[in-house]
C-alpha cells in the first residue's frame, strides 16, 4: 500500500518540476536583451498579468503558477518602496493569493476574473 502512493507522489513531484522547468525555458525567449529601458526600469506588471491570462486559457496550469509564482515575486520586491496607500498594497496581496489559490484549483473563469482585477489595479497604480 506504502509503496504505490509513494510512487504516485513522486509523480507528481517530477510533473511539477518538470512543467516549472518548462516555464523556465519559454519564458528565456531567443531575442538578445539589450539592456533595461531607463525610462521605465519598473517590473512589467501587466506583460506578467498578461502571461498568467494566456497560460490560464491554454489550460497550461503549470505554466500559469510559473507567471503567476514570477508575478509575485515581482510585486514582494517592488512593495517595500512603493509610494501608494497601504489599502492599496494590501488590496493587490489579497488578489494575488487570491489568483494562486484559483490556479491550484485550476478554475479557469475565476482565474480569469482575477487576473482582470490585478490589471485593473495595477493601472490603477500606475496613475497614482
Amino acid at each position: 500500500m506504502g509503496k504505490p502512493l509513494f510512487l504516485i507522489c513522486m509523480l507528481i513531484v517530477a510533473v511539477i518540476i518538470f512543467n516549472t522547468y518548462q516555464g523556465f525555458v519559454q519564458n528565456r525567449g531567443g531575442e538578445p536583451q539589450l539592456g533595461p529601458d531607463i525610462r521605465n526600469a519598473g517590473p512589467n506588471f501587466q506583460g506578467l498579468t498578461d502571461k498568467v491570462a494566456q497560460a490560464v486559457l491554454n489550460n497550461d496550469w503549470g505554466l500559469c503558477r510559473y507567471y503567476s509564482d514570477q508575478l509575485q515575486m515581482a510585486w514582494d520586491r517592488t512593495k517595500p518602496s512603493s509610494p501608494h496607500r497601504l489599502d492599496s498594497i494590501l488590496e493587490v496581496d489579497q488578489v494575488l493569493a487570491k489568483l494562486h489559490a484559483l490556479v491550484l484549483k485550476q478554475d479557469q473563469a475565476a482565474a480569469l476574473n482575477a487576473a482582470a482585477h490585478l490589471t485593473r489595479l495595477f493601472s490603477e497604480l500606475a496613475y497614482d
